[in-house]
């Protein structure tokens, strides 16, 4: 078997230094191909393919994948990377059905937010300050031009 040798970050992103980047996954393309044979084999169901990874890609009850796997386990990150470089070529044509696949069902049970913010929501929070802090001395300006600020006091004494 050839040296098929490929190396992905755990942000699942293929690092151009392979596993001289840092932390990586290994994966060999020739597993992705045996994932994509054995669906294929069997119909595409996603049950069959997650437990045949899991399973260290045998399936003892299936013509052509019954003999041998791997001589060793995959990692927890190598199923992950493996079921996701898998996924990625899209969904098969034959099994596509956009009637049923648009449908969108509820939860039963809502799921509950995100407690905190995340990276996300702090760097958004962020930017929002900045632009506020940046933009605050054009609004005072502005309103000094307009006389804006003069008449919210003014209604405010008024209003007392």
């Amino acid at each position: 078997m050839a040296d098929d040798k490929q190396y992905w970050t755990y942000e699942l992103q293929k690092p151009m230094l392979g596993k001289f980047a840092g932390k990586t996954v290994g994966i060999r393309p020739s597993w992705v191909r045996r994932c994509q044979r054995y669906a294929g084999a069997t119909g595409l169901n996603i049950r069959s393919v997650y437990r045949f990874i899991n399973n260290g890609l045998i399936d003892r009850s299936t013509e052509g994948f019954n003999d041998e796997g791997l001589d060793g386990e995959l990692s927890q990150a190598q199923k992950w990377v493996l079921m996701y470089l898998f996924l990625q070529v899209g969904v098969p044509e034959y099994i596509q059905d956009p009637a049923v696949d648009e449908e969108l069902p509820n939860l039963v049970n809502a799921e509950p937010e995100p407690e905190s913010k995340g990276v996300v929501g702090q760097v958004t929070g962020t930017a929002v300050a900045a632009a506020n802090a940046v933009t605050a001395p054009v609004k005072s300006l502005t309103d000094m031009v307009t006389g804006k600020k003069n008449q919210e006091t003014k209604e405010e004494q008024d209003g007392e």
